[in-house]
């Protein structure tokens, strides 16, 4: 499809990279080997998303670990590989498993549906659907995915934050990043690209998951971890302000002072003053 957007199929790493910004348009994967109706999606859509087609699941499949699209609107009659298979592929595997996914079809019995939700869809079209219907659909989906983030208001252990609703991939994600997190936590200049490396994974691709996940940019995720720590370590009294920053892998105080109010809404010094009153 010619205003589709088309993405190299390497992702350069750097040294400098930036975050995306965080207004840019959604990124939409649409997976259908019918070019018309390629054609009718992409329409309906690129007004207000990216896009990216692939022609059949394995395509679709490769194209969604490379680029983790933030929804997938895929078509089960394929070559290659059909959309069931696909949307299995899609939601057990942790680089892709938050990704929402529209199945389509000309099937319209109870049981074809149900295979579609058992596979892992999030959501179900019968062809032929409106283009109203579509762009609701989508906005809908991409509006209501599970946030893990939403929980870490109300609780103080991270173990805690991992909202129910989410998977158990997702889950171990998250908690895979943050204990990596805290295992370098020392280090001030831990990088997002290292990070990356670490978890096997791009820039993009890390930085799509945490978004997508907790609502929050990798590096806005990074200080929640070291502001978390922060807190406990506040709360045992056997350290100083001083020594909490440094050992949280902040080296300026007046840095780790504005985080920290970022993050409770007090100081430290205002915090410990709290407690005690």
């Amino acid at each position: 499809y010619p205003n589709a957007i088309h993405l190299e199929t390497t992702d350069k790493i750097t040294d400098d990279y930036h975050e995306p910004e965080t207004d840019q348009k959604p990124l939409v994967l649409v997976v259908e080997d019918n070019e018309e109706i390629v054609e009718y999606i992409c329409d309906c859509l690129e007004e207000s998303y990216e896009l990216l087609t692939a022609i059949n699941g394995k395509a679709g499949y490769d194209l969604a670990c490379e680029k983790t699209p933030d929804i997938i609107i895929s078509d089960i009659m394929m070559p290659v590989m059909d959309g069931m298979e696909f949307c299995r592929h899609i939601k057990q595997n942790v680089l892709t498993s938050h990704i929402p996914v529209i199945l389509l079809t000309a099937k319209t019995s109870v049981q074809d549906k149900a295979d579609g939700y058992d596979a892992g869809a999030d959501s179900y079209m019968t062809k032929p659907f409106s283009g109203n219907l579509l762009k609701s659909r989508v906005k809908n989906l991409l509006q209501t995915r599970p946030k893990l983030n939403e929980a870490a208001t109300a609780f103080k252990n991270k173990k805690q934050l991992l909202h129910d609703s989410a998977s158990q991939l997702d889950k171990d994600f998250i908690e895979k990043v943050t204990n990596i997190i805290e295992t370098h936590i020392e280090i001030e200049e831990l990088s997002v690209s290292q990070i990356a490396s670490m978890m096997n994974m791009s820039h993009s691709s890390l930085y799509r998951k945490i978004k997508a996940l907790t609502d929050l940019t990798t590096n806005e995720f990074i200080r929640k971890v070291r502001m978390k720590l922060a807190e406990q370590l506040l709360l045992t009294g056997k350290y100083t302000i001083t020594e909490i920053m440094y050992r949280v892998g902040m080296n300026s105080a007046g840095h780790f002072r504005q985080s920290f109010k970022d993050e409770f809404g007090v100081t430290p010094t205002e915090y410990l003053q709290k407690l005690k009153e």
